[in-house]
């Protein structure tokens, strides 16, 4: 029956006989998916009774259709009294290939929960009833499926319509029973939530990367991910693994797949709500335990840093440079400095930083991986650390989710990081780390002339033969000259910018030492 002739007979009746009927108008349902490794889900549920309903919710289903023959397991269900798994085991053999196997494993105080096997639902119903503005919490069912998106119903206790409706027999106001029935519904309300579902034993990888992508729009469009962006973000994950798998190439799908459960967890804190969550997150350690572990060698590109040292309020800062050579076969997609400091980070539009084993910043991205010929600036670390010669570890967009051995997995480049400053120096060993950053940086390709290398080392011998005589005046002296004779070899690019920040702020600091700053 059309909805619309319905409320317009529920509107005449109730001018007619001077009662409105008690309805659902609006009510919510919020789940929150837990995994207890090997086996079973738990959803746990909240309802909640919108203000603007005028009846209350006295129960609820949740829809378990087995849509398509599937495995079926009830190894390990939970229920929360013997009476109900005892109900389950005898009736479930007559249902097993329509309804998904699920155990009721805890409900609010004055409620119950069924499996009714007839309408092949989760039926929760009780007291007290939800009044509108109320919300209750304690519903759990538990399972073998994985997350999906299922239909509930809320619904009122029904007895108190009839006993308002005109009996069958009334002539003065003959209604049909299917017009009773159509009424009684109608004052129902649907929606949807995430609940068990269990796949088709013939899917493949493929199909099931479907459902995630109908999940994830489905999921912009209930709200559960706010925000376009993140869903186009995780669309286009599941995309890209879902092009490489049928391209023959697990690999990449696997580094797409990866990449979601990254992401997920930093989204759970706004961009998505809990029933995203489950749904990307467990179907994708589903899917990915169907992959292959990689196996081949890790060397597919080839890269460069360079780094800028300069100073930003008093504070030194980290520049970094980083180019994907044109002989890469793989796009860019993580990059790692070496840092043993505690520092500060931040990086380019669309990539992100996070601290690594405690030792390394990572900056890392999918949205925009540096391809194969180009480049990208705008990496920093901002630190109180001094320049020493360091790695920056560049990893390939297909091993960019691996931080379980970095040197391995990825291409090394020397150029200059931030090292913890010492509290207390030896100046006289301080000129010595210094001297041998200069042979360094020349063996480096880093100066162009050996003439400028012994002048640095010049220089640098002076200014320990005065530390040495206790002398720190002249030593003083002798750096400060030093550090405009850096400048000028700069200006006359006699040297990289990684020689300039090594040797002019290690000196800055050393004098500074040395005169008591």
């Amino acid at each position: 029956m059309n909805y619309k002739i319905i409320f317009l007979f529920l509107f005449a009746f109730s001018i007619i006989y001077g009662q409105e009927f008690p309805m659902i108008k609006k009510a919510e349902i919020t789940c929150k998916v837990l995994h207890q490794e090997p086996g079973l889900f738990f959803y746990r549920y909240a309802v909640l009774n919108d203000k603007s309903s005028n009846g209350k919710i006295f129960s609820f289903d949740i829809d378990v259709t087995l849509g398509t023959e599937a495995l079926i397991d009830t190894t390990g269900l939970q229920f929360y009294n013997i009476f109900l798994r005892d109900l389950f085991s005898k009736g479930y053999s007559f249902w097993e290939r329509k309804v998904i196997p699920v155990g009721i494993s805890h409900v609010p105080n004055g409620w119950d929960g069924s499996i009714n096997l007839s309408t092949l639902r989760i039926d929760f119903s009780g007291f007290p009833e939800i009044e509108a503005g109320n919300k209750i919490y304690g519903f759990e069912i538990n399972c073998i499926g994985l997350p999906a998106i299922r239909k509930t119903t809320f619904s009122i206790a029904k007895d108190i319509v009839i006993d308002q409706l005109p009996s069958i027999e009334d002539t003065s106001y003959a209604m049909t029973e299917e017009q009773m029935d159509s009424i009684l519904s109608s004052l129902d309300y649907n929606s949807f939530t995430v609940g068990p579902n269990i796949f088709n034993e013939n899917f493949g990888c493929i199909e099931i990367i479907d459902s995630v992508i109908s999940y994830t729009n489905r999921s912009f469009v209930f709200g559960w991910i706010n925000q376009e962006a993140a869903k186009n973000k995780y669309e286009t994950y599941l995309t890209n693994a879902r092009a490489s798998l049928q391209q023959g190439d697990s690999l990449h799908a696997r580094v797409n797949l990866e990449n979601i459960l990254r992401e997920v967890d930093i989204d759970s804190s706004g961009a998505i709500t809990s029933e995203a969550y489950a749904l990307l997150r467990y179907n994708t350690e589903y899917l990915l335990a169907f992959l292959p572990e990689v196996t081949e060698p890790r060397n597919d590109l080839t890269a460069k840093a360079s780094a800028e040292v300069t100073t930003v309020n008093g504070v030194l800062q980290y520049s970094y440079t980083i180019t994907n050579e044109a002989v890469s076969s793989q796009s860019a997609a993580n990059i790692y400095v070496e840092d043993t400091t505690t520092s500060t980070t931040s990086a380019p539009v669309n990539w992100r930083t996070e601290k690594v084993q405690n030792k390394l910043d990572r900056f890392y991205t999918a949205a925009n991986p540096i391809t194969a010929g180009t480049t990208q600036s705008g990496y920093t670390v901002t630190s109180n650390s001094l320049p020493v010669i360091g790695k920056v570890y560049v990893l390939s967009e297909r091993f960019a989710v691996d931080t379980t051995d970095i040197k391995t997995n990825s291409y090394e480049v020397t150029t200059v990081v931030p090292s913890q400053r010492p509290a207390q120096i030896n100046a006289s060993a301080f000129i010595d780390s210094m001297i041998s950053y200069n042979n360094r940086a020349y063996a480096l390709g880093w100066m162009q002339y050996y003439w400028v290398r012994d002048n640095n080392y010049y220089q640098l011998n002076n200014a320990k033969t005065m530390i040495n005589m206790n002398v720190p005046a002249s030593a003083v002296v002798i750096l400060t000259a030093f550090e405009g004779w850096l400048d000028t070899c700069m200006s006359q690019s006699y040297f990289n910018k990684e020689t300039y920040g090594l040797l002019k702020y290690n000196s800055i600091y050393l004098r500074e030492k040395l005169s008591g700053q």
